[in-house]
Formats: structure tokens, C-alpha cells, sequence
């Protein structure tokens, strides 16, 4: 963000903008979620960045009107769902539908191109975040999430279900198809490999400058999902199983918090911090794993 040249008789004394990006991440299937940690989720993916994009539009809309260039990193995971991440999907989805709104607004009140808001949403990107999924190794520091009542630790076969508690119907194709897909395949790791992180920074600046409203990484991924939109719901359904939505997960490392002092560690999305760098800390609550 930047704002206008200083009149006569104004103060010199201008706030530091910083951009931090942030997320967490539960890894709790549907079947056995704990609605507290999927509600940090939520809160810091979609409410916290919420916040702050409308706090820096009425900036724009203001008697002394800043220019504004809002960049919210949503996520693959907000057009394509994937196992074991329900709350992350939705947080990330949530975040996409609210920049699209306002947007919407900015154009509508006239602000635009003063103003103006990006959508990024990228595939798996190297990090701690997300390590070990597919099989791929844990960064150094990463942990494995603890197990959970219902749930195997990673390497031990889950607990057979109670005689009296099973279906009398057969798995469908559906999920006989899911139980023999691994948890990833040559042909997504060669199409699909996990994106570096300032190779999306360059996507996402190169977007803003080219006043797009959303940028999908890589972009054939994108198309492929529009298509895949048109056609009858299992084919969406297998498109994600063959990104690894049914097993990908299976191996998630747990990922880890970043280190760092308290300004290093802000929700996600563009802040406006006071020049003497004061920030409030991130929370990190125990089960939910922050980037």
C-alpha cells in the first residue's frame, strides 16, 4: 500500500506497511473432527485476512484516500476439496468468494484501479506447512501430529470397526476406487510438482502488475478444474483423488510453527503496523499446525 505525498504542515511520521502470510492447517477428517480446532482454522485462514483486506480498503475509500493493492493467498484447496483438510478447503474457498466480493465493491464505489484486490491460489508449496504429504519427506523440524481417539497414528492400521457398527451395504465404486488409489502417482508428480516459494512471490507480483483478479498455480491446473466443473460430479470426485484428495494426506508430517519474534508472526494478509513495530503474536493452539 502506499499513500499520497505528504501535504505542508503534515507530519513526515508514516505508519510501516508489512505483508505477512500465514495459515494453518488441522489435517482432521469430516468422520472425527474436533469443532475447536477446526474453528482456529477458520478463524485464521478466512476471518483474520477478511479483516484486514476491509480495514485497508477503507483506507482507499478514505478523505485522504491510499492506494491499495490487496493480495490474498487462498489456495488450490479453495476450488478443489481434499481429504482429511474440510476446514482448510473451506477457509480457502471462503477467502476466494470474499475477495471476489470485494472486489465487487471496490469497482462498484469507483476506487478502481486505486484500488484493487488478487486472489492466489496455489498447489502445494515447499514449506513445513505440508510436509510429508504424498510420501514426500518432513522438513527438518517437523513433527507428526498426535494421534487422535478414532484415528491411527501414521504407519498403524486403523482400528476395525465394531461388528454391530457396519453397514449391511457394500462400498460403492466410489469408495472401492478410493481404497485402492496410493497417495500419489507419477503422472501428478510430474505434471503437479510442489511449487517454490519465490517462484509463487514472482506469480503473485507479476498478477498485481498485470491487474488480474485471480491467479491459479500453475495455470493448467486451473483450467483442468473449470473443465473438470462442466462435467458430471465423479468425475470431479476422481480428479481430486488423483491429486491425492483420498490418500495424499495419509502421511502429513504434522508441520510446524515457525519461529521468529512476535512481528514475524501475524495472520495472513497485508497489515498495517505502527512505526515503533509493535504486532500482536499469532496464537497456536495444540492439534492445528501454523506455516
Amino acid at each position: 500500500m502506499a499513500r499520497p505525498a505528504q501535504r505542508p504542515g503534515r507530519s513526515s511520521q508514516l505508519p510501516t506497511v508489512r505483508r505477512r502470510v500465514a495459515g494453518v492447517v488441522d489435517g482432521q477428517r469430516a468422520t472425527e473432527a474436533d469443532e475447536a480446532r477446526a474453528e482456529v482454522v477458520l478463524r485464521v485462514n478466512l476471518e483474520a485476512p477478511a479483516r484486514l483486506a476491509r480495514a485497508a480498503l477503507r483506507l482507499a475509500a478514505g478523505p485522504d484516500p491510499w492506494r491499495v493493492k490487496v493480495v490474498n493467498m487462498c489456495s488450490v484447496m479453495g476450488l478443489l476439496g481434499g481429504g482429511a483438510l474440510a476446514s482448510y478447503c473451506a477457509s480457502k474457498a471462503g477467502l476466494l468468494r470474499a475477495t471476489e466480493a470485494m472486489a465487487l465493491d471496490v469497482e462498484s464505489a469507483g476506487l478502481w484501479p486505486r484500488a484493487s484486490l488478487l486472489a492466489v491460489c496455489p498447489f502445494a508449496v515447499e514449506g513445513s506447512l505440508f510436509g510429508g504429504i504424498f510420501g514426500s519427506p518432513v522438513p527438518p523440524g517437523g513433527g507428526t501430529p498426535p494421534p487422535r481417539a478414532g484415528r491411527a497414528a501414521p504407519g498403524e492400521r486403523p482400528a476395525p470397526t465394531p461388528a454391530g457398527a457396519r453397514c449391511a451395504e457394500r462400498p460403492g465404486w466410489m469408495s472401492s476406487l478410493a481404497a485402492v488409489t496410493p497417495r500419489d502417482n507419477v503422472l501428478r508428480s510430474a505434471l503437479y510438482p510442489f511449487l517454490r516459494p519465490d517462484g509463487v512471490a514472482a506469480a503473485s507480483l507479476a498478477a498485481v502488475e498485470s491487474g488480474a483478479r485471480l491467479a491459479v498455480l500453475p495455470a493448467s491446473l486451473g483450467v483442468l478444474i473449470t473443465v473438470a466443473r462442466i462435467l458430471p460430479s465423479g468425475f470431479m470426485a476422481v480428479l481430486a483423488g488423483f491429486m491425492g484428495g483420498w490418500q495424499g494426506m495419509s502421511t502429513w508430517g504434522g508441520g510446524r510453527a515457525m519461529a521468529g519474534p512476535a512481528e514475524d508472526t501475524a495472520p495472513q494478509g497485508g497489515d498495517v503496523v505502527p512505526a515503533d513495530g509493535s504486532a500482536g503474536a499469532r496464537r497456536r493452539k495444540r492439534g492445528v499446525v501454523a506455516e
